[in-house]
């Protein structure tokens, strides 16, 4: 951990399918793949840093919109809203309402979407909505505790195609000494 920066590691530790817990072998089989897929697709994982929208670089392609001090409490805490929407629809950016805790200013709670939604010949999506909560460690550093994620589209002559799931994060380790390689970027080899 750095001032301005959470580096991120993933580790398959449990794999749940129907609610029921997987053979340790079946969690590496299905880590691999997801990794796979995931470098193929390239898609966007935990480590994709939510708060772009009010960087300098991006805050051009948003509206930002102050929406006052929430009073119904989010996730337990006091929180300030934000609403996000981009200036032009684009599947790399993203449409949400952010929640800071009005202590710290630490973010709470996104819940988002992507301001354009995929459209190919062989695959629609109609919908989707994801949300991410963040909780302060022991160390007081805020980390993602929980992704949900609800999907609704069609492929080929599929219609109906409903995806709901959620990863949990837990048992954060920050500064233990994890070799710095597992961050470095390959060039695929």
């Amino acid at each position: 951990y750095f001032p301005d920066t959470a580096w991120f590691h993933e580790e398959y530790v449990q794999c749940y399918k129907d609610g029921k817990l997987q053979s340790d072998e079946d969690c590496r089989k299905t880590a691999k793949e997801r990794m796979e897929k995931k470098k193929r697709r390239g898609a966007m994982d935990i480590s994709y840093p939510i708060i772009r929208p009010f960087t300098p670089r991006q805050r051009a392609l948003y509206t930002i919109t102050y929406q006052g001090v929430q009073t119904a409490k989010i996730e337990g805490y006091t929180c300030h809203k934000f609403t996000v929407a981009a200036t032009q629809p684009a599947d790399s950016l993203i449409n949400g309402d952010y929640y800071f805790e009005a202590d710290g200013f630490h973010l709470v709670k996104v819940d988002f979407s992507p301001s354009k939604l995929v459209k190919r010949s062989m695959f629609k999506m109609n919908e989707m909505k994801m949300s991410l909560t963040f909780t302060p460690t022991d160390d007081d550093i805020w980390l993602p505790r929980k992704f949900q994620i609800q999907m609704r589209a069609k492929a080929m002559w599929v219609i109906g195609i409903k995806v709901f799931g959620t990863e949990e994060y837990r048992n954060p380790r920050i500064n233990t000494g994890i070799d710095d390689k597992l961050f470095e970027v390959t060039d695929g080899n």
